[in-house]
């Protein structure tokens, strides 16, 4: 059947064609019934939004979940005690409130604390693992500091640390008594080698880093004997040549130090011989002064 469509002063289109027409008025009930279920779905999703809300309000009321156990490992010169005074928790503090990084910088203001890692376990402690920074000498500036490898000042030297056999730090400071750059750092990497060796841990005394890294002077405890080494090959040289300390000693009685510094070679700084005083003999008869 041949449809028509309608000109000017045309017939009129047939009425099945005409109630075709009438389907936009289904589609805006379509419309209205996807707004209406948009809007249902919203409204559901603030409803949960504002009950995680008071859910995570009456969370943090909770007296449950306040801190009532602190696990501290890893510590052995700083006390717990000194911890959670760094910590500076509040009583009934939330758990799931704390500021895990913040306390973590808090915790790195302490000169012992090299890092810490803390973590909750719910409901109510806190971890803290503790990387402690070790002494491994006794620098020696306008007091006694503890040292360690990266050349920081752990601690005043005390009656605390009676337990520790280390090495002092001399050279750290000038004339006036003012730090020189660099310096605690060098000391740091020095007694971090020294450290490294058994042997020589125990065997040395003092260090002395005042004429910088090329001409280091390190002293043993026995025989006293001092040694110049260079930092680069301090260890391997002097790993050498400590063993033979007694030897030298015994061969040489005026050496004063062994120089390290040349490749292949050891050099022996000599003292000059003392003249002994002879004394007067013993007498009876006094002695006159002043030629009479």
């Amino acid at each position: 059947m041949e449809l028509k469509t309608r000109s000017a002063g045309g017939t009129t289109p047939p009425e099945r064609f005409l109630r075709r027409r009438v389907r936009p008025r289904r589609a805006s009930r379509r419309i209205l019934l996807v707004a209406l279920r948009s809007l249902g779905a919203v409204s559901g999703l603030a409803a949960l939004a504002a009950a995680g809300f008071w859910t995570a309000a009456a969370a943090g009321r909770a007296p449950e979940l306040a801190v009532s156990r602190i696990l501290v490992e890893g510590n052995h010169r700083l006390a717990e005690g000194e911890i959670l005074e760094t910590l500076g928790l509040h009583p009934g503090s939330n758990i799931l409130s704390l500021d895990l990084e913040g306390l973590k910088q808090q915790m790195l203001l302490s000169s012992w604390v090299k890092d810490v890692e803390l973590a909750r376990m719910l409901p109510a402690t806190l971890t803290l693992r503790v990387l402690e920074r070790v002494p491994l000498g006794i620098a020696v500036v306008d007091q006694l500091y503890l040292i360690d490898a990266d050349g920081v000042y752990l601690d005043e030297m005390g009656p605390g640390y009676q337990d520790l056999t280390l090495p002092l730090v001399q050279g750290l400071v000038d004339q006036r008594g003012e730090e020189i750059p660099g310096r605690r750092e060098l000391a740091g990497r020095l007694l971090s080698a020294l450290s490294a060796d058994d042997r020589l841990e125990f065997a040395v005394s003092e260090i002395d880093v005042s004429a910088g890294e090329d001409s280091i002077r390190v002293m043993l405890r026995h025989p006293a004997l001092t040694f110049i080494c260079d930092e680069s090959d301090m260890v391997a040289r002097l790993a050498e040549t400590v063993p033979l300390g007694e030897e030298i000693r015994s061969r040489f009685p005026l050496v004063e130090a062994v120089d390290l510094r040349f490749q292949g070679r050891v050099y022996l700084q000599l003292g000059t011989p003392q003249t002994p005083v002879e004394e007067a003999p013993e007498s009876e008869e006094p002695v006159s002064v002043g030629g009479r």
